[in-house]
């Protein structure tokens, strides 16, 4: 695990990898909800969602 050797000492890198795979996680189960259950998203959040994580994540390539 090469990712937890570079953020051993980064707290605020952790956070972020932790807010990331949870949001990885939670954003495709969420989406596979019946439509009529309180808790399922929707197709234009889904897309929301992957615009916003790419530009956040960009940055940190460059």
């Amino acid at each position: 695990m090469a990712i937890l050797r570079i953020l051993k000492g980064d707290r605020g890198g952790q956070v972020f990898m932790l807010a990331l795979i949870a949001t990885l996680v939670a954003v495709p189960v969420l989406a596979a909800l019946p439509a009529d259950n309180a808790l399922h998203m929707s197709s234009y959040t889904v897309t929301l969602l992957g615009k916003y994580l790419t530009y956040v994540s960009s940055p940190a390539w460059l």
